[in-house]
């Protein structure tokens, strides 16, 4: 009986030591690596090789007039190949009647990319038959990031799409079955991948035309810490994988923004270093992205899109001038003329001539911007700088800063007889569009009127979107901060948390919301603005709260498995102590919790 007694008291230590061991632990409350690390359990057993510092994976649409290229683009690879530390992937898929080489197969593959010295012959092991396959598909293009990650899981990810552009219309045209994708197929591609990673990507970067577009960055801004993309069209060879992967390969440890900086300057290298090559050109541009500043660019441009919308008729005639000048990105543009229909235009240097001196003596001269309109314009110019952290032209592009912009001329002049660019209603369709007044600003520049008492606009300052923020247990409140603007005043802002109600923030230009008693885990923030007549788009922010402190609850807000492990514990303590004299309980566990967390 004692030798009993004395194995229920040890047993009944042993657990309740666990229960105080697994309370003390601290709790990281779902941050990003937790996700992942959650999300990755459920897939360990797929992962068939180690994790390596980086996969550089090319989802390559080769479906149409650029096979050949994307032949030559996988020869470029092979040249460096992958190692333990990088992995090269390709999926590509093939169209028929454009390049018979490498066995002319005219479906899609999977390749893990491996070095040899043949630059004509693609050798390396076909890792999947994938056969015919829609890569303008949102799905296919799902299905190809999964597939990396459990194949190929690495610490960083570099996604590549690889085809012909076409700014905010789309990117990877498969010819075979008539297919692309558009703005939100993209997002939403890319929203599934986020959701799978358990984090965003490092880099979306585009080898393809016209990308390098606000309206496509903010198409992805949710899903990519960075995003790398050329303003005009690219060369028909594209990106120069040859002298790229080296640095990564030699390098493993590379940062995202230092890979984003070597693919920018080897691609406007590789055209314009003076050798004799016929591809060489001064018509290309390549830019990188931090997309954690991007929304300053995003609420800097609606503020000023509120002021020119307000003002089109006023300023017509120097609006008309001051595109005239900036430079442009459509493959025919000449001065005022969009010969082939692509209107984007560099948003930094239209800034430039917006702000600078006026001609005169004439009409021009007349025109002097308002103070808000120009405040307006350089937080526009400046928010662009921080943003595009890496830049490089050929000498063709002397003014651009890297980011373009959809702007069409509709009537080139007060004359309607003006050749012109018309307004394509699918730019309604997009993001963008549907939370920011350029729309409107564009609709009243070409009518040659102002816009009637356009709704406010409304952004979240903090916390940023994905942020882990960190509350004190004693504090229990984060304080949500944003601005709002509207040309003649912000009434009031609202902010909702989750499925709670609309409550008022206190302020409105610069505004803050005090949320008390928050709880620990994934949250999403709601703000809008209202001007006393109309609300503003919605803007929304998920983040993480992360509870701090040391008086921290040992259950709630515990992940899972620790919660079980401490019901466990208690389950079995209870059940042995009830056994035991009960007085002792409560002058043991005093001690045990004295030495423990002393």
């Amino acid at each position: 009986m004692n030798m009993e007694r004395s194995f229920l008291k040890s047993l009944a230590v042993f657990c309740i030591l666990g229960i105080i061991f697994l309370g003390s632990l601290p709790m990281p409350y779902f941050t990003s690596d937790v996700r992942f690390e959650i999300v990755g359990l459920a897939k360990s057993e797929k992962m068939s090789q180690p994790i390596a510092n980086w996969t550089f994976m090319v989802y390559m649409s080769a479906d149409c007039n650029l096979e050949g290229a994307g032949v030559e683009d996988i020869n470029e690879m092979e040249v460096v190949g992958s190692t333990p530390q990088v992995n090269v992937v390709v999926q590509c898929d093939r169209i028929d009647g454009e390049d018979t080489s490498n066995g002319d197969w005219k479906d899609c593959k999977r390749f893990y990319i491996t070095k040899d010295s043949d630059e004509t012959t693609i050798s390396s092991k076909v890792v999947e038959e994938m056969g015919e396959v829609n890569m303008g598909d949102p799905e296919t293009l799902v299905n190809f990031t999964y597939w990396v990650h459990d194949t190929y899981p690495a610490q960083h990810y570099a996604l590549i799409l690889w085809n012909h552009g076409g700014a905010f219309w789309g990117v990877c045209w498969d010819d075979t079955n008539n297919d692309y994708l558009n703005m939100a197929n993209l997002s939403y591609a890319l929203a599934k991948t986020k959701e799978y990673y358990g984090k965003k990507l490092d880099i979306v970067a585009f080898d393809a035309c016209l990308m390098g577009e606000l309206e496509v960055l903010y198409q992805i801004k949710n899903y990519c810490d960075y995003a790398v993309g050329s303003e005009p069209t690219e060369p028909g060879d594209g990106w120069p994988y040859e002298l790229i992967l080296p640095s990564l390969v030699h390098n493993p440890s590379m940062s995202p923004t230092d890979l984003c900086k070597e693919i920018v300057n080897d691609y406007v290298t590789s055209y314009t270093d003076g050798k004799d090559n016929p591809s060489d050109t001064v018509s290309v541009t390549m830019g990188a992205f931090d997309m954690a500043k991007f929304e300053d660019v995003w609420f800097a441009m609606n503020v000023l899109s509120i002021h020119l919308a307000n003002n089109a008729r006023k300023y017509n005639e120097l609006l008309r001038y001051v595109r005239s000048r900036t430079t442009g990105f459509d493959p025919g543009h000449v001065a005022f003329l969009d010969i082939t229909q692509y209107p984007m235009y560099d948003v930094g240097d239209f800034i430039d001539q917006l702000l600078s001196p006026l001609p005169g003596p004439g009409t021009l001269s007349q025109y002097i911007l308002d103070a808000n309109l120009r405040n307006a314009a350089k937080s526009v110019l400046d928010s662009v700088k921080k943003c595009v952290f890496s830049f490089a032209a050929g000498a063709r592009y002397p003014n651009a800063y890297g980011m373009t912009i959809y702007f069409p001329c509709g009537n080139n002049s007060l004359n309607d007889q003006s050749p012109r660019t018309e307004y394509d209603p699918r730019y309604n369709l997009i993001e963008f569009a549907k939370d920011c007044y350029w729309d409107e600003f564009l609709d009243c520049y070409s009518k040659i009127k102002n816009a009637n008492n356009l709704p406010p606009a409304v952004k979240i300052n903090s916390p940023i979107r994905d942020e882990i923020v960190k509350v004190d247990i004693k504090d229990k409140k984060v304080e949500i901060l944003g601005s709002a603007t509207d040309d003649g005043g912000v009434s009031a802002v609202y902010v909702k948390i989750d499925d709670a109600d609309w409550l008022t923030a206190e302020g409105t230009a610069n505004w803050v919301y005090k949320w008390k008693n928050p709880k620990p885990g994934l949250h999403i923030i709601y703000a809008k603005a209202n001007d006393g007549s109309q609300d503003s788009p919605v803007q929304t922010a998920e983040f993480f709260i992360k509870i701090t402190g040391s008086e921290t609850n040992l259950i709630f807000g515990m992940q899972p498995v620790v919660i079980a492990g401490v019901a466990i514990c208690a389950g079995v303590a209870v059940g042995i102590v009830s056994f035991w004299q009960k007085p002792r309980l409560g002058q043991m566990l005093k001690k045990l919790k004295e030495r423990f967390t002393h």
